[in-house]
């Protein structure tokens, strides 16, 4: 990552003026840009003060022309020892607490140190942010907890919008608990030292029930909205120190893991730049996933939170376009156009690999996958309804799911086999049955089993599984088509209402052999048809045999009436030539596509 000219600048002060132990330069940008600079050097012995202040504003001025000073204070050293002044402490990262440190920080990349990895652990917090209000960000919470809870993960929702709360009520959680983190909050940050609170974890979450799930989803609400709560909110501190060196969040974070053992901590978090916002993001967050409405208002503000965001370690950031109008090819663009300028920033600030223009963003050869593009469209069912989550919409929300459930399900994995006996014994204790996909009277139970994997699969954009020879293609393929059963069982309803089709697999008896496979792809090459077309072809003709439409009559069905020509009379019980011939027809006639 190329150095920033305060990096750049104080490596050229310090090559001046810095020549042993006892020397130092202390060098601060302002928010506004005025820079503070003291130095502490043995140079300055038989300078005037005019004259040191004209060297070292030439070494300013041919260093950063345009940069205005402030505060600029020039000793030798005996002259700093007499006024007590000694050289700034190293670099706190525990001292970030609020938009100001970031702020601050951000400005000084200079006085930044080389930051350890922190290590991950478990429970992961993933934090639900917006700029602005409105973009579904804790509808999408509700969504994405359920899911999560559904695939048996142990989830707890916490809502720390304590300005706007809602998040109870958004689960329409019955019954509510006695209390809410505010009041855990107020009770740890004014008690006195040594004095036992009274409000435990066990008081501030109740359990959303959620039929079949094999996870279970706890909410810690703010609390309950009366006077006492508004003048407790108004009161509060995010940045209160409690327990010697630990803070609200951190306290929270113990103990709700040692009563609940939870997987994923969910905060939804308050919008803007705030102090509960501060503390979700800076001192909570393992991830953040922030929504926002794709207009410039919305663009403006998410720059200003990653420049803000660049220097907190290890973060992942992720985007979320929410409540989006138009979902067309037309109205993505513009979604298109701000989330590569967003990861573009995100590049530019985190070094990370996100290679895009920002001013002419290259949207069909950007190195970043298309397929990562989160959104979620406007939706009526959401806008109208009163709790959450709303059944049968749940799969918009399942990338963002998946999107967590992967990272935790890696750092799972990490924990488990963190130590070479625990991999041992884990391997050596490992038994399988002797299964055969290709065996149709297989018992499909014992080949599948429900992971996170099986989850994604679900995703409504699969489109293609691959695999090599012997992973379980073929018991898939008679998994969705001969246990119907079973697939919908390891479904949990999801798959209710779906249609399965076998294409040329060997469940359908009438279908076209190897050689009229070779004769379909040279016809295909001759005529400049595509597969893409005659798999379309083929999927009319399946649904057509399989009772699943018919043509429309009267006048709306004239416009079918060639199409029906070709179709209508096709045999059923066995392929024959007519088919395939039909097929290439309707692959390769532009009016039959």
């Amino acid at each position: 990552m190329q150095e920033s000219w305060q990096v750049l600048l104080k490596q050229e002060i310090a090559n001046q003026y810095v020549h042993n132990s006892q020397e130092w330069v202390d060098l601060n940008i302002s928010t506004s840009g005025l820079l503070n600079l003291t130095i502490v050097s043995d140079r300055f012995i038989n300078l005037s003060i005019p004259q040191r202040k004209e060297e070292s504003f030439n070494l300013l001025k041919s260093q950063v022309p345009h940069l205005s000073p402030g505060f600029i204070s020039l000793y030798t050293l005996q002259e700093a020892e007499s006024l007590n002044l000694s050289a700034p402490q190293a670099f706190n990262t525990a001292s970030v607490k609020t938009w100001q440190d970031l702020a601050i920080q951000a400005a000084n990349p200079q006085n930044q140190p080389q930051l350890p990895q922190r290590e991950p652990s478990l429970p992961r917090t993933v934090t639900f942010y917006s700029f602005k209000g409105g973009v579904g960000r804790t509808t999408a919470l509700t969504h994405v907890a359920s899911i999560l809870a559904m695939r048996g993960l142990k989830v707890v929702a916490v809502d720390l919008d304590l300005e706007a709360p809602g998040l109870s009520t958004a689960f329409n959680l019955k019954p509510q608990p006695k209390y809410g983190i505010v009041d855990y909050f107020y009770e740890r940050s004014y008690l006195p030292e040594g004095i036992e609170p009274s409000i435990s974890i066990a008081e501030i979450f109740g359990e959303v029930r959620i039929p079949n799930a094999t996870g279970r989803l706890f909410v810690v609400p703010a609390g309950c909205l009366n006077l006492d709560y508004v003048s407790k909110v108004d009161d509060l501190h995010a940045t209160t120190i409690i327990d010697g060196d630990q803070n609200l969040w951190s306290v929270f974070k113990r103990e709700i893991y040692e009563q609940l053992k939870p997987d994923i901590i969910l905060i939804d978090s308050r919008t803007g730049i705030n102090q509960w916002g501060a503390l979700s993001l800076i001192q909570a967050a393992d991830e953040a996933i922030i929504f926002l409405f794709p207009n410039e208002q919305n663009k403006q503000g998410i720059e200003l939170l990653i420049q803000s965001l660049q220097w907190v370690k290890n973060l992942s950031i992720n985007f979320v376009f929410s409540a989006v109008p138009d979902v067309t090819e037309i109205g993505l663009s513009k979604v298109k156009q701000i989330w590569y300028s967003l990861l573009n920033r995100l590049n530019t600030v985190t070094n990370e690999n996100y290679e895009t223009d920002e001013d002419e963003p290259d949207l069909d050869n950007s190195q970043t996958p298309i397929e990562k593009l989160l959104v979620v469209p406007y939706l009526l069912p959401i806008a109208l309804a009163d709790s959450y989550p709303v059944q049968g919409i749940q799969d918009y929300y399942t990338k963002i799911a998946n999107l967590i459930d992967e990272k935790t399900d890696e750092l799972k994995r990490s924990n488990v086999l963190n130590t070479i006996d625990q991999r041992w014994n884990i391997i050596e204790s490992l038994q399988f049955p002797e299964v055969n996909a290709a065996d149709q009277r297989q018992d499909l139970n014992l080949l599948f089993q429900r992971t996170t994997d099986f989850e994604r699969f679900l995703d409504d954009t699969t489109c293609l599984i691959r695999g090599r020879k012997g992973t379980g293609k073929t018991g898939l393929y008679w998994l969705f088509l001969k246990h119907k059963n079973v697939a919908q069982k390891l479904a949990h309803g999801r798959l209710d209402k779906t249609i399965f089709l076998s294409a040329h697999g060997r469940f359908q008896k009438s279908r076209p052999s190897r050689d009229e496979f070779q004769i379909i792809h040279q016809n295909l090459q001759h005529n400049s048809g595509t597969w893409e077309a005659f798999w379309r072809a083929y999927l009319l003709l399946r649904c057509h045999h399989e009772n699943l439409f018919n043509f429309p009559k009267g006048k709306k069905g004239a416009k079918f009436s060639e199409l029906k020509k070709i179709i209508n009379n096709l045999p059923i019980e066995r392929w024959q030539s007519e088919c395939t011939q039909a097929l290439l027809l309707l692959s390769t006639n532009c009016g039959m596509e």
